[in-house]
């Protein structure tokens, strides 16, 4: 299940921009075939780095959608421009998977699941003396 949508994709960048990366027959549409592999790929990607370590809910995260948008814009850019990448595009694919690696450190909380884990798992208990001790015992 991808990540991120179309409607995420045009939001993120201009739907003349998706036709130019995706119309290779020139149809003057977006080939939503080409979006579904670079949003499925995505999400791979995403699923491959936090495997073991974190679990996405079926309610996506807006971090992760994020992220998924930022890796799928990459895929479709990368089919078209494999040679001669924009910097842009370098550096947003460079933060999106640095995000990514701090959701799997748990630097980022994409869930309020995971943040109360996190803080389950840090509760210290104190317990007070106990009433009947030994000396208290030992004289019956």
């Amino acid at each position: 299940m991808p990540y991120c949508s179309l409607t995420d994709l045009v939001a993120a960048e201009t739907e003349t921009a998706l036709i130019q990366l995706t119309d290779d027959a020139g149809s003057g549409s977006v080939n939503e075939t080409i979006i579904d592999d670079a949003m499925a790929t995505a999400s791979s990607e995403i699923d491959a780095r936090l495997r073991g370590r974190v679990t996405v809910p079926d309610a996506v995260p807006d971090m992760i959608k994020l992220i998924a948008v930022e890796l799928a814009v990459w895929n479709l850019y990368r089919r078209r421009f494999s040679n001669n990448m924009p910097d842009a595009m370098l550096s947003r694919r460079k933060q999106a998977l640095a995000d990514l690696d701090r959701v799997a450190k748990g630097e980022i909380r994409i869930t309020d699941e995971q943040a109360d884990a996190k803080i389950a798992s840090s509760i210290k208990v104190k317990t007070r003396d106990r009433i009947f001790n030994d000396g208290l015992m030992e004289k019956f």
